[in-house]
């Protein structure tokens, strides 16, 4: 049953940042770090990347390739299925089961999702990697 949870889990995760970003769904002020064209997404968020890598164990390469890809960078991107900032997580589904799993109630809210110093999104693939993903190894 518990894998068969986390199966689920992963297949909502997945759903979300398979949604894809609706760029005009969010008005952003124009900035440097909003508007990093996509060869410099990894320079715009280093810091932070670095910072989430380093605090929950995942891949650097990892974090900074699903910004690129589910956000191109824009931290204030919303989804049609209303995936919110770098990593593209829903509230709902990923943000609910991040924090249950870190012993708090609730969801985070839009703010959170959309604060890169959060890393909520990083939070959910150390859980995916402890769980669902823990026999899968790259060579």
């Amino acid at each position: 049953m518990l894998k068969f949870r986390h199966l689920i889990l992963s297949a909502l995760f997945l759903t979300g940042c398979a949604s894809g970003p609706s760029h005009h769904a969010v008005k952003q002020r124009n900035t440097p770090l909003t508007q990093a064209p996509p060869s410099s997404v990894n320079d715009a968020w280093a810091m932070f990347t670095e910072d989430a890598a380093s605090h929950y164990g995942v891949d650097e390469k990892l974090i900074s390739a699903i910004i690129s890809v589910e956000s191109g960078g824009n931290p204030g991107v919303v989804s049609r299925s209303n995936a919110v900032g770098l990593m593209q997580i829903k509230a709902s589904t990923t943000g609910r089961e991040v924090y249950r799993t870190l012993g708090r109630r609730g969801q985070p809210s839009n703010a959170e999702l959309r604060d890169p110093a959060k890393n909520i999104g990083t939070a959910c693939i150390r859980i995916l990697q402890d769980s669902a993903l823990s026999g899968i190894r790259v060579r």
